[in-house]
Order: C-alpha cells, then sequence, then structure tokens
C-alpha cells in the first residue's frame, strides 16, 4: 500500500519562502507542468494566470496522501476476501470431484481444474502486490497518485468480483462438459452390450432347432454318416464360442480405450453379462458330445496350447527387445524398427500442439493403467532423425523449471514438459527455455517443441527454426500391450 514517510520532507518556497506542501488535486492542471505542486501562494496565483481558480482542489500533502492510503486498504480488504473465498472453492470443488464416480480421466481434470484456479489467485495476488508496492509521494508520480486518488473503488470491486463469477462459470462447464462425455461413453457400451446379448439368444435358439433337426435325419442315415456329422458338431460348437469370445474381447477391450473398462465390465457383468457360465442349452449340448468327440478335443487343445506358448514367446521376445530402448537418444533410425509400435501421434510439424492434444495424447497412453515404453521424437520420411524414449511416467511428468530439466529414475536422460512454453529432451540437466531449448545450439542430441503457434519454436538437433525443421513430423510411439 501507499505509504509517506514521516515526517513528511517540505522543502521552502523559493520566491515566498512558504512551504511547498500543497497540490492540485484537479486532473487538467497535473498535466500542466508545475501547476499541480508547490507553496499555497505560488498555486494560488499560477491558478490565476491560467483562469481555472479552484481553492477547494488545492490541499496539502499529507491529506492527500491519506485518502490514498484509505482506498488501498480498501482495495486490498477486496482483494483479501476474494482471495480467501476462491481458495475456499478450490478445496470444495476438488473435493467434490474426487466423490463423483463414473468420470473418465479423474486426474486430468484434477489437474485442469487446479490450473483453473490457480491462474486466477495468481491474478489476485499481482493486483495486491501492485497496491503493496506504489511509490511514496513526489512531484514525477504526482499523476499516478492522482489517477489513483479519483479511482472509483466501488465500481473496482464490480468488476474484480464480476471475474470470480465468470471462474465459477468455467468450473461449472468444465464439469459438466466431462459428465456428459462419461455418460455419453457408458451409455453407448451398454447398448453394444444389449445388442450382443439379444444376438447371442438369437443364435442359440437357431442352435437348438438345427440339432432337432439334424437329429431327425442321422435316424435315416448310415451309420457311416452318423459317425461324420457327430465329428462336425462339436467342432461347430467350438468355433461359434471362439467367434463370440472375440467379438466380446473387441467391445469390452479395444474400446476400453476411450472408457476405464473395469468399472464398464464390474457394473454391467452381473446385470447383463452371465452368458457364460448361464446358459444351460449349450452345457447340455457340450455334455451330449463330449464322451464322443473326446480324441477330436484333446487334438485340437493340444494345438491351441502350442499356439498359445508361441503366441507368449514373441510377445516375450518383443518385451525383451524393446527394453534397451529405455532412458535412451537415438539418432537416423530406420522406422521399421519401431514396428512393434503403436503409433500414437504423427503430424507434421508446421501443425500447432495444444493443450487438448497434449490431454488426447496421454489419455491413449495411459486408457490401461500400464506404464509404456514411450519414444518421442522427429521423422521425415522413413528416417527417425532424431527420438527419445523412456517409461511414460518420465516423458509426460510436468516440470516448471525453464533452466533445469528433470532427470530420468531410468538413465541418464533429462525430460521436461513446460505447458506454457515446451517439451522435450537433453542429455544434461542444463536448459535454457526461451521459448524453446536454447542451450548448447551445436547440440545434436537435443530436441524441443514449442507448444504455442509460433512455427519457429522447433528443435532438432542443431536444427532450429520453421524454416529448417519443416521437413520433419512430430512422432510419438507406445509399446503395444503384451498381456
Amino acid at each position: 500500500m501507499f505509504e509517506s514517510k514521516l515526517p513528511f520532507s517540505v522543502n521552502t518556497c523559493s520566491i515566498t519562502s512558504s512551504p511547498e506542501k500543497f497540490v492540485c488535486i484537479n486532473i487538467e492542471c497535473s498535466e500542466i507542468k508545475d501547476q499541480s505542486f508547490g507553496c499555497y501562494e505560488c498555486l494560488i496565483k499560477k491558478h490565476k494566470q491560467i483562469d481555472q481558480l479552484h481553492f477547494e482542489k488545492i490541499i496539502e500533502i499529507p491529506a492527500f496522501l491519506s485518502q490514498i492510503k484509505q482506498k488501498s486498504k480498501q482495495k486490498n480488504d477486496i482483494l483479501d476476501k476474494l482471495i480467501i473465498d476462491c481458495d475456499s472453492k478450490k478445496k470444495l470443488v476438488l473435493q467434490q470431484i474426487h466423490e463423483l464416480e463414473n468420470f473418465v480421466n479423474i486426474d486430468l481434470l484434477h489437474q485442469r481444474l487446479l490450473q483453473l484456479f490457480s491462474t486466477y489467485l495468481a491474478k489476485l495476488q499481482n493486483e495486491k502486490d501492485l497496491i503493496i508496492l506504489a511509490p511514496d509521494y513526489s512531484n514525477q508520480q504526482h499523476l499516478k497518485l492522482l489517477k489513483f486518488y479519483h479511482e472509483d473503488i466501488e465500481q473496482y470491486g464490480k468488476v474484480i468480483t464480476q471475474s470470480g463469477i465468470e471462474l465459477q462459470g468455467e468450473v461449472d462447464e468444465i464439469l459438466e462438459n466431462y459428465q456428459i462425455v462419461s455418460l455419453q461413453k457408458f451409455n453407448k457400451l451398454k447398448n453394444q452390450i444389449e445388442a450382443l446379448k439379444i444376438q447371442f439368444n438369437e443364435q442359440n435358439q437357431k442352435f437348438a432347432q438345427w440339432e432337432i433337426q439334424r437329429e431327425r435325419e442321422r435316424q435315416r442315415e448310415s451309420p457311416f454318416m452318423q459317425i461324420v456329422e457327430q465329428l462336425k458338431l462339436p467342432v461347430i460348437f467350438v468355433l461359434s464360442i471362439l467367434l463370440f469370445l472375440v467379438i466380446g474381447h473387441n467391445l469390452f477391450y479395444l474400446n476400453a480405450q476411450d472408457f476405464d473398462s473395469r468399472l464398464v465390465l464390474n457394473q454391467t457383468q452381473q446385470e447383463d453379462l452371465n452368458i457364460n457360465y448361464t446358459n444351460q442349452e449349450y452345457q447340455t449340448n457340450y455334455t451330449k458330445y463330449t464322451n464322443q468327440t473326446s480324441q477330436a478335443n484333446q487334438t485340437n487343445q493340444t494345438s491351441q496350447t502350442n499356439q498359445t506358448n508361441q503366441d507368449k514367446q514373441s510377445k516375450s521376445q518383443n518385451t525383451r527387445n524393446q527394453q534397451w530402448l529405455i532412458s535412451e537418444i537415438l539418432e537416423n533410425r530406420r522406422v521399421e524398427e519401431f514396428q512393434n509400435f503403436t503409433i500414437i501421434y504423427d503430424q507434421s510439424f508446421n501443425k500447432t500442439f495444444t493443450q487438448d492434444t497434449y490431454e488426447r495424447i496421454q489419455k491413449r497412453v495411459f486408457w490401461d493403467k500400464n506404464d509404456k515404453l514411450v519414444c518421442i521424437g522427429a521423422r521425415e520420411n522413413k528416417n527417425l532423425r532424431l527420438i527419445g524414449c523412456d517409461l511414460a511416467s518420465e516423458v509426460f511428468s510436468i516440470t516448471q523449471d525453464a533452466y533445469s530439466a528433470r532427470k530420468s529414475q531410468n538413465g541418464e536422460m533429462y525430460w521436461y514438459w513446460v505447458q506454457s512454453k515446451s517439451f522435450g529432451f537433453s542429455p544434461n540437466k542444463n536448459i535454457a527455455l526461451t521459448n524453446i531449448d536454447n542451450e548448447d545450439l551445436s547440440s545434436e542430441l537435443r530436441f524441443s517443441f514449442g507448444t504455442s503457434k509460433n512455427l519457429e519454436e522447433r528443435r532438432v538437433g542443431s536444427q532450429y527454426g520453421h524454416k529448417n525443421t519443416s521437413q520433419y513430423n512430430l512422432v510419438i510411439y507406445a509399446s503395444k500391450d503384451n498381456n
């Protein structure tokens, strides 16, 4: 807040020998040189010369500063109240979202709301700091002090309070949008389950009718044809079960990238999916033919077991082949070397990278809550010019320091993801984020990608700027699920 030194230093007028402790609080006079400050006699004389005499607006400096202090206190009280209210709302909203169910990516929602409240609180604190750091009275600062003297505190309170109302509106809109998206995805998946149940019942009825018809026909056929038919039925039965399992897998697990599949399965299995264990008609059919075709079933199971073992060995080998990439920076690698990875993002350097882009990518990577191996870099045609790999928890960790990157816990590699500036990696902790990393411009092992709309904020090794990097695509790979 504004404060004056005590006692107030007063100069003596060289003309009248009177103290120069008076000011004119008229704004028009303050814009005229030597018109707003001096001894009382000189101020009266100057005003008469320009035909602007207003005795009531010529006051002593201590009274002038006293009014400013009073208004400063009022503004400070308004800001203190808003800061306390905002902090209380933040705690209440964050507590409420953790109590809600059926929310997609609740951690991401928590982070977005926290950032919104933090930005608003920082704005209020900045307003408060400006009041506290206002200068003492001087002739040079008179115009600034005078504008503050005439400021309408009541109108200021209305404007700053309105910003708090707008903040609450933004919070309500975010919560509403997340609830609508979650409900839509839940209802969509539930409808798919209902359709699958109806389809299964229809196939079950057709199978029962077909069995009755074939039984009648077998009574008229030769013993040899009866044996052939007895072998066909179990094979058809097993194939139908496998087909059903494949359809179920696609619905419940592949769609789970956009929805927490475990939540949906827990809520719907008891109500809608008592299929494999409650259908007595299928169980009866299977028991009927088990004794007659045990040898054929045993051969089929042996084949499936061998195939499963081969698949597990192949997946295990792929996992071991990927482990060496953790916390590594690579140059000039072929795209084919990453064919066992899922392409999460592949867009030109000419496209901007927004906060929504970050949230969508994070959602795809962490859909199953596994800490996957993730690689980020620059691709030119079939060549990966520069790429860095690490576990997703290291790559997507938000950092704040513009001069020091975060060391990976898995090796000698450093990551940073500063939302308002850029993201990337470096071979050591030293970075210099004006926006992108400008540390050691000759280094070939530094990658930096800006998060603003400025296409100049790109760096691949020693190449930086839009002209030198426009040929590249930003690529993000994630290891495939080996479960």
